[in-house]
């Protein structure tokens, strides 16, 4: 067998059809690192978009989910509870969610009123 050598003109195709789309896609990986939203954003506009009102019926832990705690209202509406919101939470108070705002109230079986702020939460994040 003969060895066939490549031209220099056929390497530098060659490499061109390689280097190009390799930069393309660290373009991409790049710019969508740098454009996209962080975390954080992602989480206050989810949280922004919750709705919910009901009484708590049932708690639970949904070990699929990090073993997060979850408030069952009557009307079988989830709510997911932040850890350090737990020791206030109890079966049988109101909690109320507004969309567009970042304000839990709790409305206790004793008719006192707890204010929670969603953005407690994210300074934890940062």
């Amino acid at each position: 067998m003969t060895k066939k050598k490549i031209s220099i003109q056929d390497s530098i195709i060659v490499g061109i059809a390689v280097v190009v789309p390799l930069l393309f896609l660290i373009g991409f990986v790049f710019h969508s690192i740098i454009s996209s939203p962080s975390t954080v954003e992602i989480i206050q506009k989810d949280n922004l978009m919750k709705h919910f009102n009901g009484r708590i019926n049932r708690m639970h832990f949904d070990e699929e989910n990090h073993n997060v705690k979850y408030a069952v209202s009557t009307k079988t509406e989830k709510f997911p509870i932040f850890r350090n919101w737990e020791p206030y939470i109890e079966i049988g108070d109101s909690l109320s969610k507004t969309k567009n705002s970042f304000k839990l109230e709790v409305y206790k079986k004793n008719g006192s009123k707890i204010i929670f702020d969603y953005r407690d939460n994210y300074k934890r994040l940062k």
